[in-house]
């Protein structure tokens, strides 16, 4: 499917709605996780949520206006159409995530599972908020996670905020600090929730912003690829290296980036915009590299179709396999576009990155 025929068919499915980006990072989405527009800020627990596992959630769709609370039995687990919001104790630590069943859910069919990454001091009420996922799992049909990441202390700013366990987590945080895996937290998720719904185990994925697509990518993609479908990042697209793939198979990778992304343009050690061509882009140095490090983990050569639609985008495509079982990692160029995770309102074209990566999901499925 061409780049404008993606834009076409995504830009046909919803109106404009007010959301904002926020996160950080290239390769393992490095970064301070400052928003775009708003100032991104982590979630704090109140404290009497520290002392009961409760669970508690609330809805947009439902008309019934009493949330119900989980008893003191954490096997218990209920849930409504619309929003839920979860706390509960998974791995030996206590979790947050905001669960999204849509309208059409009746529990007849298996549907598909999606998983969304915030990016670093973010979290998963906002990312509900502001990403679009929800919208498109109502119109999709799809389950939707908004899972958040635990809070750290970070060195260099002195800011506790909330990271995802991402390759270069250890050298950023306080000296000492305990690093929490998140890859058995996600594992336990998708357990639970396959015990609760009817999902339908071809069609799990896993999208990140920021340093929440750099675990995906030094993380998920290595660890997970048992469970996952096909992944999506935005704000990031490489590794510095390759690495080892533990599953069964590699799965396609989407990463999204814009031309004007501060992070990318900060380790790329300059202030003018991030190449737009393909020649450019992979013969710079350092964008080079971290290129090469996704390839050689995803099992794929370095050559590559081009497909330019300007002024909005330039989409490459790597679909040469070099491994068993490698499939495509497809980079999208956005020109003018910072580190965001596009929801039509922060980028000059009113892109929304979850109708785009859906259309792509659904394309590498067929």
């Amino acid at each position: 499917m061409r780049a404008s025929e993606m834009l076409s068919r995504i830009r046909g499915g919803l109106g404009t709605r007010a959301a904002i980006g926020i996160g950080a990072g290239i390769g393992n989405g490095i970064g301070n996780g400052d928003g775009i527009g708003i100032m991104a800020s982590p979630l704090r627990l109140p404290s009497a949520a520290l002392l009961i596992p409760a669970l508690t959630l609330v809805t947009a769709c439902s008309s019934n206006p009493q949330a119900p609370v989980d008893p003191l039995d954490p096997s218990e687990f209920s849930w409504l159409h619309g929003k839920n919001s979860y706390e509960r104790v998974i791995d030996g630590a206590r979790r947050h995530f905001v669960l999204h069943v849509p309208a059409s859910y009746t529990g007849m069919t298996p549907v598909p599972l999606l998983f969304m990454l915030h990016g670093a001091s973010g979290n998963g009420d906002q990312f509900h908020r502001i990403s679009r996922w929800a919208e498109r799992a109502e119109v999709e049909g799809f389950i939707a996670v908004f899972p958040t990441g635990l809070e750290y202390p970070i060195a260099e700013s002195g800011r506790t905020v909330t990271r995802w366990s991402s390759d270069g987590l250890q050298e950023q945080v306080v000296s000492g600090t305990p690093i929490k895996d998140d890859v058995p937290f996600f594992r336990e998720v998708i357990v639970l929730l396959r015990e609760h719904f009817e999902i339908d185990p071809d069609r799990i994925y896993m999208v990140g912003f920021s340093n929440g697509g750099g675990f995906i990518r030094s993380r998920a993609i290595p660890e997970m690829s048992d469970l996952l479908a096909a992944a999506a990042s935005a704000g990031g697209f490489g590794l510095p290296a390759p690495k080892s793939i533990r599953g069964p198979h590699r799965i396609p990778l989407l990463s999204v980036i814009g031309t004007l992304d501060a992070n990318i343009m900060e380790a790329m050690g300059t202030q003018e915009e991030i190449p737009f061509t393909g020649s450019e882009f992979t013969s710079h140095p350092l964008l080079g590299q971290y290129l090469d490090g996704m390839l050689g983990t995803l099992g794929l050569a370095s050559t590559f179709r081009e497909n330019p639609e300007p002024p909005t985008l330039n989409a490459l495509l790597f679909d040469e396999a070099l491994e068993p079982g490698a499939t495509q990692f497809r980079l999208m160029i956005l020109k003018g576009v910072g580190h965001v995770f596009p929801n039509e309102i922060n980028n000059p074209h009113g892109i929304v990155a979850a109708d785009l990566i859906w259309s792509w999901f659904e394309e590498v499925r067929e």
